[in-house]
């Protein structure tokens, strides 16, 4: 598995968290956003790593979500306790695959994973399904 995680984000890399700050943020479409991480939850259920990220663990830079600083780092920000928080919001994984259908970007391709999309998502994704 290339876990894509090198100290900085790449030249192609920076071009999509840029596309991504454009989005606003993946839940409410509101300004200014982070560019988070994915770690924790579903990434762990679905892929196997990211537990524990903490300051000093490298993240894959194409798993990443543009979220509020709030949303992102807040009481009840995705840092604060992911579990929570997907069950709150969205699973990560649901919100990376969103991301790949508005950008036409696959993110998980790109982070040399391998992952079956679900079927075209029915909903806004704004409104927890």
């Amino acid at each position: 598995m290339n876990t894509g995680m090198a100290n900085r984000p790449n030249s192609q890399q920076l071009k999509h968290w840029e596309e991504l700050r454009g989005l606003g943020s993946i839940l409410t479409q509101t300004y200014p956003v982070e560019i988070c991480h994915c770690h924790g939850g579903s990434i762990i259920d679905t892929f196997g790593y990211g537990q524990n990220p903490g300051w000093a663990q490298k993240q894959n830079h194409w798993l990443v979500i543009p979220l509020t600083q709030n949303q992102h780092q807040g009481t009840d920000g995705l840092d604060s306790n992911v579990r929570a928080w997907e069950a709150t919001h969205h699973t990560q994984v649901m919100l990376l695959e969103w991301i790949c259908h508005l950008t036409g970007t696959n993110v998980f391709e790109r982070a040399g994973l391998e992952h079956e999309f679900q079927a075209a998502y029915p909903w806004d994704v704004s409104e927890k399904p």
